[in-house]
């Protein structure tokens, strides 16, 4: 039986122990997949090139962009709970 459970690696099989005895179980089903990624999992960060000797790094952007005024309004019109997040992720 643990020949035949090698032979079938793709499918799903469930090993149990019932009044003493062990039982091997094989359904038809393919084995459970891989739990999707999450979505705000955080992406690896790109590594930036090695700057040549002799280079001077790139100059640092200008002054940051103003909210849109739809995030303006959305930090007006919900409860401080949420407003003080989007500060403080503002700020940092």
């Amino acid at each position: 039986m643990l020949a035949d459970e090698e032979w079938r690696r793709g499918m799903h099989t469930s090993r149990q122990e019932i009044a003493g005895s062990r039982v091997l179980r094989f359904s038809g089903k393919p084995k459970n997949p891989a739990a999707p990624r999450s979505r705000y999992a955080l992406e690896a960060p790109a590594s930036a090139p090695a700057a040549k000797p002799g280079q001077t790094p790139a100059a640092p952007a200008s002054t940051p962009r103003r909210p849109s005024q739809v995030r303006r309004l959305a930090a007006d019109v919900l409860p401080p709970v949420v407003t003080r997040a989007i500060r403080k992720r503002r700020r940092a």
